[in-house]
């Protein structure tokens, strides 16, 4: 491959790094190909380039962009909250969210995954300390707009293969395994953290039961006592535990009420006290908290308002079941809560940072879309530092529920998506018409290049100019 061939295509891969970046530069590359088809000037769009710092051309660009979605996964980031694992029997009640934040960071059901290897669009990965095996192939497909891409989009990422989850299953064979871009439906523990008053019985002949307590996906207690040897599946919001390590034995699925109710989440299902006792329904639900206690959870969904109102991620701010508040992985010393106002005070005295946080039953702010407990307020990193608003929902960062990291990384998704989709609709034209030339008043000179090999034996040859 000659110089100028490579330097060609290194800038089409930086124009679409840029792009990706910066969607109006997929917008501007759109709106110069559309007056191009009607002016019939092709090589008006390579001049278009030249004049933004790109001596590259349309065909390059789509060479780039094989190359991009092949080699990087950064492409193909986002939240595939729509997945399905089938089980044996043909049934797929659902599947474990997966998470590409970047081209280092990928989380399984909320999880960090290690020592994995992507190339050809394929993701594996092994058991490792991840818990977990998988292989997994990307890729897009054109769809109707839909609140998963943009309108006019026209693709929807994807991904199909293959999972093992030892961490639920021990020695479990490999399932099939499937995804899509969209909002996390598969909650892990800790978005269920809190206090929650329970029952027992049927509805109409019911008594308290045990109040359970939900501190993070490490700790549950029943009636003041953890729960020994739990397991929790994120699909069906499903917890149970045994006799053989407690002296109970529990299996209940947790719910969220709707959107526009102002009920709070809870949870059903059954209870039984000794291996030849009855076994009773069990019904909860989150508690009106009248101390600090009662907030319980790990708050990690969290975002700081910067100046200028850019927003980004915040502390995570921890509620421990004792009352100790932990923020950013530091306990907080001489926290003070008000009962009548549910305010959550400390001072930057006695630690780096001074918070005035008001926590509450509904919604944290506008770019947090759950509707559940939460907290708003401010917050100052240093002494001298400015006053932040921070506010924030229980779980962890990409996990669900609508926190502001989800809904971020869904649109940045859009966005790409979008961009592609431009890119895709302008360039492709190009390469049906780049040999009709003199149709389009085109020259000689406009179309002398040379041809590069495909990189899949299935593909042919591509034309480069």
């Amino acid at each position: 491959m000659s110089n100028k061939i490579q330097r060609s295509f290194a800038d089409a891969q930086q124009f679409l790094l840029d792009a990706l970046a910066s969607p109006s530069i997929a917008h501007g590359y759109y709106e110069i190909g559309q007056k191009i088809r009607g002016q019939l000037r092709p090589a008006s769009l390579m001049e278009w380039l030249s004049a933004r710092g790109y001596r590259t051309t349309p065909t390059h660009i789509l060479h780039a962009l094989e190359h991009l979605r092949d080699s990087h996964l950064s492409y193909w980031a986002g939240i595939y909250g729509e997945t399905i694992l089938e089980k044996p029997g043909g049934t797929a009640p659902g599947g474990p969210p997966l998470a590409i934040i970047d081209d280092k960071t990928i989380l399984l059901d909320n999880v960090p995954i290690s020592d994995f290897q992507f190339s050809n669009r394929n993701l594996a990965w092994g058991k490792g300390n991840s818990q977990s095996a998988g292989n997994l192939r990307f890729d897009e497909l054109r769809t109707a707009d839909g609140p998963a891409q943009p309108a006019g989009s026209g693709f929807r990422k994807v991904f199909n293969g293959s999972l093992v989850q030892n961490q639920c299953e021990p020695g479990a064979s490999a399932l099939p395994y499937t995804g899509r871009i969209g909002p996390v439906t598969a909650l892990p523990l800790d978005n269920w953290s809190g206090v929650y008053t329970a029952w027992t019985g049927s509805a109409s002949a019911r008594t308290r039961g045990p109040d359970l307590v939900v501190q993070d996906r490490n700790l549950v207690l029943l009636d003041g006592v953890p729960i020994r040897n739990l397991s929790y599946s994120s699909v069906g919001h499903m917890l149970s535990w045994g006799l053989d390590y407690n002296t109970t034995a529990g299996y209940l699925a947790f719910e969220s009420k709707s959107d526009s109710t102002d009920q709070p989440s809870g949870f059903s299902g059954t209870i039984q006290a000794a291996d030849d006792g009855p076994v009773l329904p069990y019904q909860g639900e989150l508690s009106t908290p009248t101390s600090l206690s009662g907030w319980v959870g790990v708050y990690g969904q969290t975002m700081i308002e910067e100046v200028g109102g850019h927003h980004t991620n915040g502390p995570e701010l921890v509620i421990l079941a004792d009352g100790q508040v932990i923020l950013d992985g530091h306990s907080v010393r001489d926290p003070h809560y008000d009962a009548d106002t549910q305010m959550l005070t400390w001072s930057g005295s006695a630690n780096g940072t001074s918070g005035h946080i008001t926590f509450r039953q509904g919604s944290a702010s506008a770019l947090h879309r759950q509707r559940g407990k939460c907290f708003q307020g401010t917050l100052q990193l240093s002494a001298t530092g400015p006053l932040f608003s921070f506010s924030g929902i229980p779980g962890q960062p990409y996990s669900g529920g609508g926190g502001f990291q989800e809904e971020a990384l869904l649109k940045a998704c859009m966005d790409k998506s979008g961009a592609i989709g431009k890119i895709s609709r302008i360039t492709l034209p190009y390469r049906q018409n780049k040999d009709k030339a003199a149709h389009w008043g085109g020259t000689k000179t406009h179309w002398s290049g040379e041809r590069i090999p495909a990189k899949r034996n299935t593909g042919k040859d591509i034309e480069t100019y």
